[in-house]
């Protein structure tokens, strides 16, 4: 006659441990990944619009009233690679 596998008080206590820890890290974890996304994309979205309004605002100035080259962040890359 074989016993049965009977486990102990630690090991189930311990297996009810991990099931709810894991249960609840897979829950607040999706959680804040589905928030910080949305927040991200939020952030994205409005640095988009501020960099072509600028873009827009720039291109429609006169050119008196342009910044130079040597100013903008292209004209800093350019020049300082020949440095």
């Amino acid at each position: 006659m074989k016993t049965p596998f009977v486990l102990s008080i630690k090991t189930k206590f311990f297996l009810t441990a991990a099931v709810i820890m894991a249960f609840s890290s897979a829950t607040w974890g999706g959680w804040a990944w589905y928030n910080e996304r949305q927040h991200l994309h939020q952030k994205l979205r409005e640095n988009g619009k501020l960099l072509v309004t600028a873009f827009v605002r720039q291109s429609s100035m006169p050119s008196f009233m342009k910044m130079p080259a040597s100013l903008t962040m292209w004209g800093y890359w350019t020049h300082s690679s020949k440095r």
